[in-house]
């Protein structure tokens, strides 16, 4: 009895293999998009809680958000807070979400908004209002796509 492998059955483990490794890729592609879309409707949302807390003036207080990136406008995390200012805000509020640049880098820009107050990373939300001098759009760039969130004068972030 000769011992080794057949062509046959080297066939198909090859096939097996080839077949496993493009469910897994389809299956982590799938995984990512979910991250991307998740990291995108969470920052979205801490822009409209942070308009609404403010509307509704909970804390009787404005209410704003405070994007944190690194060097290469790698964005670090997102800071949900009361206050007229990051600087000047009450820290019993805040609601931090961090994200891994590793997992799913979001780069962003925000030449395009107006620095009322603070270092152009922040976004106020004025009590009762809810307006916003820091009107413009934030640029999101996430697996070479761009997606955009645009803050108008009332007050509204919008995708």
């Amino acid at each position: 009895m000769k011992k080794g492998f057949s062509l046959i059955e080297l066939v198909i483990v090859i096939g097996l293999l080839l077949i496993i490794s493009a469910v897994s890729f389809v299956a982590i592609r799938s995984l990512l998009n979910s991250f991307q879309q998740i990291s995108i409707n969470t920052i979205e949302q801490t822009f409209n809680d942070a308009a609404r807390n403010a509307r509704y003036n909970y804390n009787n207080s404005d209410w704003g958000v405070y994007l944190t990136v690194d060097g290469t406008n790698n964005l670090e995390s997102i800071t949900l807070f009361s206050g007229t200012n990051y600087a000047s805000r009450d820290t019993a509020y805040d609601q931090k979400i961090n994200f891994d640049k590793q997992l799913i880098p979001v780069t962003i820009d925000l030449t395009d908004i107006y620095p009322y107050t603070g270092d152009g990373y922040e976004v106020i939300f004025e009590q009762t209002s809810g307006e916003s001098h820091q009107i413009g759009t934030i640029e999101l760039y996430i697996n070479e796509e761009t997606y955009n969130i645009t803050i108008n004068e009332i007050g509204v972030p919008t995708n």
